[in-house]
């Protein structure tokens, strides 16, 4: 750690120290740990100047008291993985050609607990649908997630691929490929928005709440310190979204800003989730506009008081 950073981290240690005086010792403790964990997921690559590096430390701050002020404390957070460009690569890949992958995605989740070989015959696809199933078992297959893969062209059109059934393979078969998509279209289209735009997230927090029950937060965004909560679910949605709805509210986050992101359900099945349990519901295909949507309308609001 250079020097410049060190001073950067005393000052923000004793700005924390000033705001710690005036809360009890558990908010002390809170304060302490929050920050820690927070800053373990920053993003300096080694182009970051000083400056650059102490406004994203800063920017932790604002997620640490955003915590910290409901009584939450950050229990642990998940180290960056090795790999994490390429799998990010794919994910991208496997999100914006979802309609085209879907049907062999499916085929892998169905396959990979027993590590049975999937059997695809591809021959009433069409041709994007082939290249873009080839292009994923390619990829996966050179990363180690499926062990065999191998694809008959004319006349068999006969696609064998194997789900390895190692942890990392396994996570992101069954939705962690998703939850990077999700967190990357949100960097984008931030960006797209306004790129001089700053922001800071942590990813996958693992939290406490005052009452003593214990939550993962999938993502957690500030953004100009407007704070959003992503949820993200490949399956299964049904069995959580009721707690999804409470944990909103320990959040104090109204549907603008806690969004539930789910894979595959329709356009009238979101609306009505959206309805009974006051958060904002959309798929796959409707993310990137709603959110784009309200990161724009917050935009304006902000500018217009600016202007008043």
């Amino acid at each position: 750690m250079n020097e410049e950073l060190i001073k950067i981290l005393e000052r923000i240690a004793s700005a924390l120290e000033s705001i710690a005086e005036s809360l009890n010792r558990e908010n002390q403790e809170n304060i302490s740990n929050n920050f820690n964990y927070a800053n373990s997921q920053t993003y300096v690559n080694k182009n970051t100047t000083p400056d650059e590096s102490e406004d994203i430390l800063n920017r932790r701050v604002i997620l640490a008291n955003f915590l910290i002020n409901r009584r939450i404390t950050i229990k642990a957070l998940p180290e960056d993985e090795n790999g994490d460009g390429i799998l990010d690569k794919i994910a991208f890949f496997m999100g914006d050609r979802y309609k085209l992958i879907h049907a062999f995605l499916q085929q892998i989740k169905r396959k990979m607990n027993s590590g049975e070989t999937v059997k695809m015959y591809l021959k009433e696809r069409t041709q994007e649908e082939i290249s873009s199933i080839c292009q994923l078992a390619s990829w996966l297959h050179e990363i180690a997630f499926l062990s065999e893969f191998t694809y008959y062209k004319s006349p068999k059109y006969l696609l064998l691929a194997t789900p390895n059934r190692i942890p990392k393979a396994l996570n992101f078969f069954s939705g962690k490929w998703f939850e990077r998509y999700i967190k990357n279209q949100i960097i984008s289209l931030i960006r797209q928005v306004n790129p001089s735009i700053k922001f800071s997230y942590l990813a996958n927090p693992q939290i406490s709440f005052a009452n003593g029950d214990d939550f993962e937060l999938d993502l957690l965004f500030e953004i100009e310190g407007e704070i959003f909560w992503f949820e993200i679910k490949s399956a299964d949605y049904q069995r959580y979204v009721e707690k999804y709805s409470k944990v909103s509210k320990l959040l104090n986050l109204d549907k603008d800003h806690s969004f539930m992101v789910l894979l595959d359900i329709t356009e009238p099945g979101a609306d009505a989730l959206k309805d009974l349990f006051h958060m904002n519901v959309v798929n796959l295909e409707n993310f990137s506009k709603e959110f784009l949507n309200q990161i724009q309308k917050w935009q304006n609001i902000e500018v217009n008081e600016n202007e008043e």
